[in-house]
């Protein structure tokens, strides 16, 4: 049996020139979802808020710790947060509708 020993690649499968190719998943285009979905609550209620709130006194409106509203921020945005980060109205509706609120804004 005579083996390629001065070839680069000649330990690897056939079709893989590099063993980056073998490690890593061929991932389709169409698997990655490019949204989210969840299961939403009905509205059961209506809040008036502020244009910019923080997230900790989200959490007091909704009677949650700050840290659950932190997790679903970072579910819904996917960039973390603190209790003292701002949110922005078009943030702070999106948070309710997952508690069943809908959101006015204030002046």
């Amino acid at each position: 049996m005579n083996k390629p020993y001065k070839k680069r690649g000649y330990l690897l499968p056939r079709g893989f020139k590099n063993l980056i190719d073998v490690v890593k998943p061929k991932v389709a285009d169409e698997d990655v979802p490019s949204f989210r979905v969840f299961d939403l609550p009905p509205i059961v209620g209506q809040v008036a808020v502020p244009s910019v709130l923080t997230v900790g006194k989200l959490a007091d409106m909704l009677s949650q710790k700050p840290s659950r509203i932190v997790k679903d921020v970072k579910k819904l945005f996917g960039y973390p947060v603190t209790a003292r980060h701002l949110l922005r109205f078009s943030e702070i509706e999106q948070v309710l509708r997952l508690y069943g609120f809908r959101a006015t804004q204030t002046s």
